[in-house]
């Protein structure tokens, strides 16, 4: 493993750093990777929007434009695609709208009941988050719509695979064993 050194010049920011830390119970390593796990995920976002509307400009550009070589039923269709993408992404912020999000804390644990509790949530920059054994295949893929930032995810290994999907700018999924107390 490579390891990076990062020198922070800025008092006003070192400062910020050292109450976080204190506040949320993680240490300055943990804290400046969640922070840069959320700006890339930041960056992310707004990338793929600029892209979206970039082409949507130049299809409906296209799609004005006098005669050319182009078609101007694939122009059409890639209009109708564009317009449902449009749509899908403006359902997706109505949802994380209304969903409950759990947020820059150092350790998360959610078992069956409290993901039930929850129904909708979104995960973001927090440290450890760990899945109980207790938690369902359905349960999980239905309540959690998305895990940003996160420095570590401990859950059975049956629901990995799952926790993939849903896990992005994410450091580690680790295994977390099954147990009969649990």
């Amino acid at each position: 493993m490579n390891e990076e050194y990062l020198i922070i010049k800025d008092r006003e920011l070192i400062e910020l750093i050292k109450k976080l830390v204190v506040r949320m119970g993680v240490n300055h390593e943990d804290l400046i990777k969640l922070a840069i796990r959320s700006f890339l995920e930041q960056v992310e976002r707004r990338e793929v929007e600029r892209k979206f509307y970039d082409l949507l400009e130049k299809v409906e550009r296209m799609s004005i434009a006098p005669s050319t070589s182009f078609s101007l039923t694939v122009v059409s269709e890639y209009l109708k695609e564009l317009s449902t993408l449009k749509e899908r992404m403006r359902e997706m912020r109505e949802l994380k709208e209304k969903a409950n999000v759990i947020e820059t804390l150092g350790y998360v644990e959610l078992d069956e009941q409290k993901l039930r509790k929850l129904k909708r949530v979104i995960i973001r920059y927090c440290d450890t988050v760990v899945f109980k054994n207790d938690v369902k295949e359905e349960t999980l893929n239905e309540s959690v719509i998305r895990i940003y930032g996160v420095n570590k995810i401990i859950a059975p290994k049956r629901l990995h695979a799952i926790i993939a999907t849903k896990a992005k700018i994410c450091g580690r999924i680790c295994e977390q064993k099954e147990t009969q107390g649990d």
